[in-house]
């Protein structure tokens, strides 16, 4: 079986504004060999930024209109494969 992959999700309702600048805790998570996958909430969020620095790749980022939906994104995300 071996060990169990590492991965986050992140959930965010905007663009990141406080704290370590995000794309550079992105990268080096990435290189630490954890796996990334955004959920961005509602509108006024910088998608570009979010699927394509923050997220693994673009397959790894998930949009929900609110946080109601998050029960059906999150079960996307459990059928993905790193």
């Amino acid at each position: 079986d071996g060990p169990a992959p590492d991965f986050m999700v992140i959930m965010t309702g905007g663009q990141p504004n406080v704290g370590v600048d995000s794309a550079t805790a992105a990268a080096a998570a990435k290189l630490a060999g954890t796996t990334i996958y955004v959920v961005g909430i509602g509108s006024g969020i910088d998608e570009n930024f979010l699927e394509n620095t923050i997220a693994t790749s673009p397959a790894h980022y998930f949009t929900s209109a609110e946080f109601s939906d998050l029960e059906t994104v999150l079960a996307g995300i459990a059928s993905c494969t790193p």
